[in-house]
């Protein structure tokens, strides 16, 4: 046996002593630790308290919702109407949301020189008139609001020159917030209206202007509660200008704590995702007017996913379990991920689902609708029998006219704290 000299015993190999080694260990362990963000709250209620009982293998607990932003109908271009017939003819008709989101620039207002001049009422009343007569004229369910080509030439929310008044959906209300309640609690849309009072013209319009009286809003985004007294699981804001094009007014941080999730459109072909500050999403969508651009969006269990994809193309595929990680929130219940006993996915075409195949690095599953004519698809599967960290997913659906559509993300079965800071735009 090797006895162990005083120097051995205080010294680890290469000649560091121990006490140093300890110490940089406890120096990296801390700031591991430090790094791991804190229990974020929503309404006062942790997150990962905020448990869905039940419902894994169904549709029970999951609500979706479609996205529209820069429609731009134009007198000029009668396509963009037929665009906007195909869109609640086809898409919302085929995907049935609760909810549709049109986040403004809903007509295009030039004249035949490209001037913005002032609002044309004939693309206003073909826009109320699609609605209208395809059941869609329903403000529970179309949630329009205005974007800088709806203000153009408009010198006040009263003035005649306002046709949003008289032909959007929620014409009488600039902002608004419409509540969808479910059984487990319920979700929140709140509608900010940032067009320039009064409007102008270009370039002047890029930006989005103070939001006026918008105090009643801010207090309703920080009520606890629904208006029947149900607790509210998450608050989306909608409104048409992307954070960075909108004024310092606007009260973003003293909204953000109650809020998952911003909607907008504006920019067009970015199709801008970031992660801000404060944990909640800011998501840009293209538009349809020349992308011909939308966004399926899902909530599951109160995990929040959206794909964005294209007028025409199908079929739809949206993985709601496991989240992408890509979007992790700490403002979701993302440890349900873990728990769940069941994959989720839903997809829609006019002509039927044949087939939904879900592959997790080379394990897979052959997903079945969770009832009868249902669009979510369903199969059991054992998220611990994943090692931890990253793993790449592969959905492929089929509809009965012999279309595929496949999509990959990256997904965590064991997250339970995201440490992503900021996202790709």
């Amino acid at each position: 046996m090797t006895l162990l000299t005083d120097a051995a015993r205080t010294t680890a190999p290469y000649g560091v002593p121990l006490c140093m080694l300890l110490l940089v260990l406890l120096t990296v362990a801390s700031i591991l630790v430090s790094s791991i963000p804190p229990q974020l709250t929503i309404q006062g209620v942790p997150v990962l308290d905020r448990v869905v009982p039940g419902g894994d293998d169904s549709a029970d607990q999951l609500v979706w919702v479609l996205h529209v932003s820069d429609i731009h109908l134009d007198q000029s271009v009668p396509e963009r109407t037929a665009q906007l017939v195909r869109f609640c003819n086809e898409t919302v008709r085929t995907v049935q949301p609760a909810l549709v989101l049109a986040t403004g620039d809903l007509t295009d207002g030039p004249d035949a020189a490209l001037r913005q001049t002032s609002q044309v009422e004939s693309e206003w009343q073909d826009y109320r008139r699609v609605l209208r007569e395809h059941g869609m004229d329903d403000p529970a369910f179309w949630l329009d609001l205005r974007g800088n080509h709806d203000a153009y030439g408009v010198p006040s929310l009263n003035a005649s020159q306002n046709m949003y008044r008289t032909y959007g959906v929620h014409g009488g209300q600039h902002h608004y917030t419409v509540e969808y309640p479910m059984a487990y609690g319920g979700y929140r849309f709140v509608s900010l209206d940032l067009a320039l009072d009064p409007g102008m013209l270009k370039p002047w319009t890029f930006f989005a202007a103070s939001p006026g009286d918008i105090d009643p809003v801010v207090q309703a985004i920080a009520s606890p509660t629904l208006s029947n007294g149900q607790p509210v699981n998450h608050t989306f804001v909608l409104g048409h200008f992307p954070m960075a094009t909108s004024s310092s007014r606007v009260p973003w941080r003293s909204m953000a704590p109650y809020v998952t999730a911003y909607f907008c459109g504006h920019l067009h072909t970015l199709g801008m995702y970031r992660r801000m500050w404060a944990g909640y999403l800011e998501l840009e969508v293209e538009d349809l007017k020349s992308h011909k651009a939308y966004r399926l969006l899902a909530i599951d269990h109160d995990l929040v996913s959206f794909v964005d994809v294209y007028l025409d193309q199908w079929p739809l595929a949206l993985v709601t379990n496991p989240k992408n990680s890509q979007f992790l929130s700490a403002k979701e219940p993302v440890g349900l991920i873990a728990l769940s006993t069941h994959l989720r996915v839903l997809a829609f075409s006019p002509a039927g689902i044949l087939k939904v195949n879900v592959t997790i690095e080379g394990a897979e599953y052959n997903l079945l609708p969770a009832s009868v004519g249902s669009p979510v698809f369903v199969a059991p599967w054992n998220p611990a029998a994943f090692a931890p960290g990253l793993h790449q997913l592969s959905v492929q659906v089929t509809d009965g006219d012999g279309n595929v559509v496949t999509q990959t993300q990256s997904v965590r079965p064991a997250t339970v704290f995201c440490f992503h800071t900021s996202i790709r735009s």
